[in-house]
């Protein structure tokens, strides 16, 4: 369990560096800030929906090898976590009224453009519906692309 939790920490924290990362490129090359650039949502989603899971691979190829299984296993539970996680939180200041005009009626809607709006221009419909093609690419990064390029780390001698 706990080469679980490292690894939902270790990606949570690739993940909060991607996103930081991307928004600034995207910044960057249109000289405008991501909540007033229309393609800034596709950009940063795309980068969202592949280098986590890639690195996520790295990490299930590492710890466990080339298990379909495991990698299949670690890609669900971090697209279901973060998924659920940024719908709760949401919806938990949509209900206090975060959203400047909702009287605190939360609905799927009114979370996801308040999330949408004020946090995260790539969380649509369209990026939660994408996390299936985040878990295919954790499961062939670990299986397939990782092993040609990274051996899997080793068992010190004196860890018993």
């Amino acid at each position: 369990m706990i080469k679980y939790v490292n690894g939902w920490f270790a990606i949570a924290s690739a993940y909060v560096l991607c996103f930081f990362a991307s928004g600034t490129a995207c910044a960057m090359l249109s000289r405008q800030p991501i909540d007033r650039y229309d393609l800034a949502g596709v950009w940063i989603g795309a980068v969202m929906v592949v280098v986590p899971y890639a690195l996520a691979g790295l990490y299930v190829y590492q710890q466990w090898g080339r298990s379909i299984r495991q990698a299949f296993a670690f890609g669900l539970t971090l697209v279901m976590g973060e998924r659920l996680g940024i719908l709760f939180f949401g919806s938990v200041f949509v209900a206090a009224g975060g959203d400047g005009g909702g009287n605190g009626v939360v609905t799927w809607r009114s979370v996801i453009d308040f999330v949408w709006a004020e946090a995260l221009p790539y969380f649509t419909p369209i990026y939660i519906y994408c996390g299936g093609i985040s878990i295919i690419v954790c499961v062939v990064s670990a299986v397939a692309i990782w092993p040609k390029y990274v051996r899997p780390l080793q068992p010190s001698p004196s860890a018993g």
